[in-house]
């Protein structure tokens, strides 16, 4: 019996180490939300930035050229679009109509009624 002295009795285990556990879950969950949400603002303000510079670029096209307008449009309508379904269709419309004017090594001068359609389209983007 002599050798069953090391045993000791029970000892209450504070709550404190729990707690810290706890604290850092929710400090880790936290930063965690935080981080999240700043890459959604930079990754949101990124996306306006690119339908700003394509906006920006439909604006000072010039027309002269058939072809680069023809190509310059197709790229930077599709980047200026937002979910309204009339700009997508008018777009597609136009692009389907743009087709002439892309794959050749000759192409004839924008129509006045398509350069004018275009600019529509851009100034409705724009402003809608």
């Amino acid at each position: 019996m002599e050798q069953l002295r090391d045993i000791k009795g029970l000892v209450d285990i504070t709550l404190s180490p729990f707690w810290l556990i706890v604290g850092g879950v929710i400090f880790v969950l936290l930063l965690g939300f935080t981080l999240y949400k700043l890459y959604r603002y930079f990754q949101r303000k990124k996306a306006h930035s690119i339908r700003e510079k394509a906006l920006l670029s439909l604006a000072q096209m010039e027309f002269h050229d058939a072809k680069k307008a023809a190509y310059l449009f197709t790229q930077n309508g599709y980047l200026a679009l937002k979910e309204n379904a009339l700009h997508v269709k008018t777009y597609e419309a136009i692009v389907h109509d743009l087709e002439a004017y892309k794959y050749k090594k000759e192409v004839p001068a924008l129509s006045e009624a398509m350069v004018e359609r275009m600019k529509a389209f851009i100034s409705e983007v724009n402003h809608g």
